[in-house]
Parts: C-alpha cells; structure tokens; sequence
C-alpha cells in the first residue's frame, strides 16, 4: 500500500485536498492520498478510517467505504 508521509499528508491537508487516515482521529496509524488504499488498510487492521477534507475530519461509517454495502444484489 502506497502511504504518503506526515509531511506529505500535512501539505495535502494545508492545500484543502482530500485525505484519509486509518487508525485514531489524535495519532493515525497510517495515512493516504487515495481512499481506495485507506480503505483496503481500514478493512485488514479492523481499523478506523477517517476522511479529512483540508483539516476537517470526519470518520466515515462502514456502509460508506466497505465494497459491496450497497451494491444491488445479484
């Protein structure tokens, strides 16, 4: 999985992009550039998974990311 640095998370962040950490909102255990991979590190460490647009975070529910919660039944 491609993590991104804290350094790089902070400039993205400070830029108002859209970011994602896994793990607790004060000291995440890892973060990301692309959803797809916070979601895939979510979902193996029964983790957190938060999205920050900017500095603003919110921690998103297992029906927004988990792959097939609302995909229509076959």
């Amino acid at each position: 999985m491609a993590q991104i640095t804290l350094s790089e998370w902070d400039r993205l962040m400070s830029a108002g992009a859209t970011t994602y950490a896994v793990g607790p909102v004060t000291k995440p255990d890892a973060v990301f550039a692309s959803r797809a991979e916070a979601v895939q590190a979510a979902a193996e460490g029964d983790a957190k998974f938060i999205q920050w647009d900017g500095h603003t975070g919110h921690q998103v529910t297992a029906s927004e990311y988990e792959p097939g919660l609302d995909a229509p039944e076959a």
